[in-house]
């Protein structure tokens, strides 16, 4: 084993440093409804700095948003026509999908639209 000593620290490639304490009156189980609000939340200021600087991912975010909503057992908790619209306005001539309206198609946007679309 390599070892690396600093000031402070004795570094062990392999075997980092624990650097953060855990205390014990941290939550024990997953909070659930809070994943889901925040999941629903996200997209929902289209003004906001965020949404705007994200537009190139926005296909497969949804794709990932929608993923999660079903692990959490809240899949019914999204705008199922406003989705259904997007992927409509993002399709091209060709067929392809582009990651949100006046992107290019690609695959990996079609791939995204496709399997929300399957979900």
């Amino acid at each position: 084993m390599v070892c690396i000593y600093t000031k402070d620290i004795k570094i062990s490639m392999g075997f980092p440093p624990k650097d953060v304490k855990i205390t014990s009156d941290v939550p024990i189980s997953l909070m659930i409804e809070k994943h889901v609000d925040f999941i629903t939340k996200f997209g929902s200021d289209k003004d906001a700095y965020e949404y705007q600087m994200t537009e190139y991912l926005r296909m497969s975010g949804i794709y990932w948003g929608l993923t999660a909503l079903d692990l959490c057992g809240k899949l019914n908790n999204f705008d199922k026509e406003e989705i259904l619209s997007l992927i409509k306005s993002s399709q091209h001539p060709c067929g392809g999908i582009g990651a949100s309206p006046n992107h290019d198609p690609h695959l990996l946007y079609t791939l995204s639209a496709v399997q929300i679309l399957v979900t």
